[in-house]
């Protein structure tokens, strides 16, 4: 089954975490370096970097992928599900992720964690 790394809106507690709802959660993750998180105004945008950002892995079927695709905008070019690369001090190190894939120029830099919760926390 593939293993999906998630960073924003779908990580536990978060607004689109029920997309998730039957998945098997692994692991909180670090991608290796070469990634940079921005504010979409509400949801994170993750594109080519340098740093390292912060997520949670789970185990996906195929059926989910499919859902998240759409979710993600995938037939509209909005996100690519790819591979994304995680820090290898783990069992893990290579998953599929989704890449933002439109203009970021101005877009405000998150950092490594995305932290807009469904609760304003």
């Amino acid at each position: 089954m593939p293993q999906l790394f998630v960073y924003g809106s779908l990580k536990r507690g978060f607004s689109n975490a029920h997309w998730l709802d039957g998945q098997e959660f692994l692991a909180e993750v670090r991608t290796a370096p070469g990634y940079r998180m921005l504010d979409y105004g509400g949801f994170p945008a993750l594109v080519l970097g340098t740093d390292s950002i912060k997520g949670e892995l789970y185990e996906v079927g195929e059926d989910c992928l499919e859902r998240l695709d759409i979710l993600e905008g995938v037939a509209e070019r909005l996100y690519e599900r790819t591979t994304v690369w995680l820090e290898a001090d783990g069992p893990f190190d290579v998953v599929v992720g989704y890449l933002y894939l439109r203009e970021v120029e101005g877009l405000p830099a998150v950092g490594e964690e995305w932290h807009l919760r469904l609760d304003g926390g």
